[in-house]
C-alpha cells in the first residue's frame, strides 16, 4: 500500500516529502498501519510506537501530507511548548486546536517541513 499512496501524490515535493517521513518514522522505530477508506478515497497511515500507542498519524493528500500529533504524543510534552514551536516553524500550515485540543496538525509539503517536524517527536 505504500506504493500506492505515493502513486496518489501529484507533486515531486511532496512526493520526496512523503518517503523522507516514512525513511525518519523507520529510523524512529515507529511501525506505520496504512488504511485506505472509501467514501472519501481517505489514505493514512497510523504511527505506533513499540509499546503499541499511537503518538502520530497523516493523510496523504495529492498536494501535501497532513501529519497530526494525537492525544498521546501530547501527553508526552508541554503541549502549550508544542503548539507555540510548531506554530513558529510551520505558521499558516499548522492547525493548534482541532478537536477541543486533542491534537495539532501540520502540513508537510516539502522535506524541509518533514525537517522542521523531526525537531518536534
Amino acid at each position: 500500500m505504500r506504493s500506492q499512496f505515493a502513486d496518489y501524490i501529484e507533486t515531486p515535493e511532496t512526493l520526496e516529502a512523503y518517503r523522507h517521513l516514512l525513511k525518519l518514522a523507520d529510523k524512529s522505530r515507529l511501525t506505520c498501519e496504512y488504511r485506505h477508506k472509501n467514501p472519501g478515497n481517505k489514505r493514512s497511515c497510523n504511527f505506533y510506537d513499540s509499546d503499541g500507542n499511537m503518538p502520530y498519524a497523516f493523510i496523504v493528500n495529492r498536494r501535501w501530507l497532513t501529519f497530526y500529533f494525537r492525544k498521546y504524543a501530547l501527553t508526552r510534552t508541554d503541549p502549550k511548548k508544542l503548539e507555540e514551536n510548531l506554530r513558529e516553524d510551520f505558521g499558516d500550515d499548522f492547525n493548534g486546536n482541532p478537536n477541543q485540543g486533542t491534537e495539532y496538525h501540520v502540513k508537510l509539503r516539502r522535506v524541509a517541513d518533514v525537517e522542521k517536524l523531526a525537531k518536534h517527536w
